[in-house]
């Protein structure tokens, strides 16, 4: 067994001796009453919860004026949930310090950061540690391969001896940093002509970097929180990446609190795509949204709206491809009462690159054809 601080690991010849043992040894732990919302009132304790940060992205002309100055005005709000990496299993890594080098085999998205986060963990000189990379379950985003190389680093030093430590599936889906949960509030005014005169679109979500998006510096490990470090906490979250020209146009972001102040199994880091999946889910589905209010085909309506060249080329290619046939957006086509069918587009940059993409369903059978467009310097 070994301790160090709130760190507390079973080292044994052979794994199934280390499982047993780990389930065999009676721990009393100090008492921690997580100040974690019902997964019923999530949504509420975001709606609550005081703001850390607020960064307006985008702002042209006058949005609260336009607002207030009444009109017809379009709003929703979207919720996204908190969301495990949930890679193909639990992350592994093999450790071996000794003689005042250490050598770390980690499936980790970047080696050169595990060596650093291992390197101040044992407090040695970078270049006595050296990362190896080897495949893993996955890596994408910050999950749970950087806090296993850490680990395994901690127990090699204590027992002299090169350590493979693997999570259970469980403590995979427990332990690693999860994707901010969030809220998506959006809202638009439209003048007497149908023209849209004010929008506004501001996500509101636990921080996707309070875990830094790698393991470089120790106080964003497990361990590191285990073993007293000082959460260092940052901020940040992000916007829609479009060009709609709307006359008079806000974008922000805000972050909350985390929902506790270390080793919380609720720590929150982005996924692959920062924020991009949730965001543009909510931003696209508004699009769609008023589109509806307008009464226009939702291809028509962004285009009538999109400023960049390259999009609306992207955006039309889709269209073409698919072989969209235009037509008022409205409610669900439904031939029979157990019947939907339905089509969507949706459309973002990303890094330079510039997607649409549009699904139809056409049966019960929720067969679906789908078509992209794509411009871009990345596949």
């Amino acid at each position: 067994m070994v301790w160090d601080k709130g760190f507390l690991g079973i080292v044994a010849d052979k794994e199934w001796d280390a499982i047993q043992a780990a389930q065999r040894l009676a721990v009393t732990w100090s008492e921690a009453k997580p100040p974690f919302p019902a997964a019923d009132a999530l949504y509420d304790h975001l709606r609550a919860a005081p703001v850390v940060k607020r960064q307006v992205e985008i702002e042209i002309g006058a949005v609260d004026a336009v607002f207030a100055g009444g009109g017809r005005i379009v709003a929703a709000e979207y919720e996204w949930p908190f969301q495990s990496h949930a890679s193909m299993g639990p992350a592994c890594a093999v450790a071996d310090v000794r003689d005042g080098e250490a050598t770390v085999w980690t499936g980790s998205q970047k080696p050169h950061f595990t060596r650093d986060g291992v390197a101040a963990t044992l407090g040695m000189p970078q270049d006595t540690v050296r990362g190896i990379w080897v495949i893993g379950p996955g890596s994408y985003g910050r999950n749970d391969a950087g806090d296993a190389a850490i680990d395994a680093a901690l127990l090699s030093r204590a027992v002299g001896k090169p350590v493979r430590l693997q999570g259970m599936r469980s403590e995979g889906h427990g332990w690693d940093p999860k994707g901010p949960a969030s809220l998506h509030r959006a809202r638009a005014a439209f003048d007497g002509d149908g023209t849209i005169v004010a929008y506004e679109f501001v996500s509101k979500g636990f921080s996707r970097i309070d875990t830094d998006n790698n393991e470089a510096d120790p106080r964003h490990s497990l361990a590191g929180h285990l073993r007293g470090l000082t959460l260092n906490a940052l901020q940040g979250f992000g916007v829609p990446a479009e060009s709609y020209g709307f006359a008079n146009k806000r974008t922000a972001w805000e972050t909350v609190p985390p929902l506790l102040d270390r080793a919380s199994p609720l720590r929150t880091a982005h996924l692959r795509d920062p924020v991009g999946p949730q965001v543009h889910f909510a931003s696209e589905s508004f699009i769609d949204e008023l589109a509806v209010a307008a009464g226009a085909d939702p291809v028509e309506f962004r285009l009538r709206y999109l400023t960049a060249p390259r999009d609306i080329a992207v955006v039309k290619a889709a269209a073409e491809r698919a072989g969209w046939e235009k037509r008022v957006a409205g409610p669900r086509d439904q031939g029979r009462s157990d019947v939907v069918s339905g089509r969507g587009i949706a459309f973002v940059q990303r890094s330079g690159t510039v997607v649409a993409a549009i699904a139809v369903g056409r049966d019960r059978s929720a067969q679906r054809q789908g078509v992209a467009a794509q411009m871009g310097g990345r596949p």
